[in-house]
């Protein structure tokens, strides 16, 4: 497709340390000060062979650190979620400190039913979904958006996301019939 046509759109969120990530996000910090402060209990306690052991362990330390931070800090603390469309596809994806993104949902833009802003008027319709899909950075976000479409199996699927100037102007282009685009968003 041509990019030029603008209709497309790429944007990223990201996750903000509320609810559960907070407490990950917690969990994490208290971890790293825990293997530092074991670190220097074990050298206090062994005094006699507390240097040979700081020196035979220094370097594993910030090792250690490192793999924890890569392992458990970008896969449960620094997430961002971005989505993009291109060619009536909107594609999202979960990308884990900036490095790897793993694509976890796309569909047919025209599939949806309805395409609406998350305000009181439209509760009732993404309130009592049977399949819920969350990419938004947080969940007061003030450009906080939906889609609605029925699954193969009759199940009511609904996707938040959160909306751009562009990406309201492409899902206008593909989905037209079923976008409620009420106001204008803050990006």
């Amino acid at each position: 497709m041509n990019a030029s046509n603008g209709n497309m759109a790429e944007y990223t969120v990201e996750r903000k340390a509320t609810g559960k990530y907070l407490k990950y996000k917690i969990a994490c910090l208290a971890l790293y000060a825990a293997i530092v402060l074991g670190y220097l209990c074990t050298t206090v306690a062994l005094s006699t062979y507390g240097v040979w052991v700081a020196v035979v362990i220094i370097p594993f330390v910030p090792l250690f650190i490192m793999l924890l931070r890569h392992y458990v800090w970008n896969r449960y603390v620094n997430v961002e979620y971005k989505y993009e469309i291109i060619s009536a596809y909107i594609n999202f994806y979960e990308v884990y400190g900036k490095q790897r993104e793993n694509k976890i949902y796309e569909r047919l833009i025209s599939e949806f039913d309805l395409i609406a802003p998350m305000t009181d008027e439209f509760r009732d319709k993404y309130e009592n979904a049977d399949i819920v899909r969350d990419f938004r950075g947080s969940a007061d976000s003030p450009d906080a958006y939906f889609m609605m479409a029925m699954e193969e199996d009759g199940k009511k699927s609904v996707v938040f996301f959160e909306a751009a100037e562009k990406t309201l102007k492409a899902l206008k282009y593909y989905n037209s019939q079923n976008l409620v685009a009420t106001r204008q968003t803050t990006r």
